[in-house]
């Protein structure tokens, strides 16, 4: 066993710049920026063998198009004791790993996650902002309008306080897959921050299909 209360998957690139693949905590998602500075990480990089350091562990797991792919746990403190037997649980851990992941499918799967909203299943804010960068320089390109929508929904802070956030939950979901399914194949329909949506290269004609198409409820 070797129990963590942080888990992270950390791609670095030939010139030195890291993204996360994939993250886990009691508190949530990983920040880049907290486990980008531990100098743990920048070992590992450097030796390509397991490093422990104070309370952290970084795995080195495989390669993904010339990114190093890097594991960045933290061992639970009180099962946990930086010595020999760490690294080999931490051995035993990237043996174990690596040998129940296709690497090519986790890879896949890891960069759509990265990119997906967990509650509703669109894109996320990271895969908004890259698409609107790559559409903005396509819109230059060819001399083209671009169109962005920020959508917000009423009164849902109301809704969730009378209903429940399950129901909140819910009514963000149905929304989202009715505006996903009414708009074309090349627009994309985001969550932005909770709770607003956004839609990109969207014309008014896409805004009213999908504003016709929005199921209507009421709170009380």
């Amino acid at each position: 066993m070797f129990p963590v209360d942080l888990l992270a998957v950390v791609a670095a690139d030939r010139s030195g710049t890291l993204s996360m693949m994939a993250s886990s905590s009691p508190a949530g998602e990983v920040p880049l920026g907290y486990v980008s500075v531990l100098p743990v990480l920048a070992q590992c990089r450097a030796t390509g063998k397991i490093e422990i350091d104070g309370d952290w562990c970084v795995i080195p797991i495989g390669s993904d198009r010339g990114r190093q792919l890097l594991m960045v746990t933290r061992p639970i403190r009180d099962t946990a004791h930086l010595d020999v037997p760490i690294r080999e649980k931490a051995e035993a851990l990237a043996g174990t790993f690596l040998a129940m992941t296709n690497r090519a499918g986790f890879v896949t799967k890891l960069q759509s996650e990265s990119r997906t909203d967990p509650l509703t299943g669109v894109a996320n804010r990271r895969a908004l902002l890259e698409h609107m960068e790559d559409e903005m320089g396509r819109a230059t390109r060819i001399h083209r309008p671009l169109s962005l929508a920020m959508i917000d929904l009423d009164e849902f802070k109301r809704y969730n306080d009378t209903n429940g956030h399950v129901a909140g939950d819910t009514a963000l979901r149905t929304l989202a897959a009715s505006m996903a399914a009414s708009v074309r194949a090349s627009d994309l329909v985001a969550r932005y921050v909770t709770p607003t949506g956004s839609v990109r290269r969207s014309s008014w004609r896409s805004c009213a299909r999908m504003r016709t198409a929005a199921p209507r409820s009421r709170s009380g």
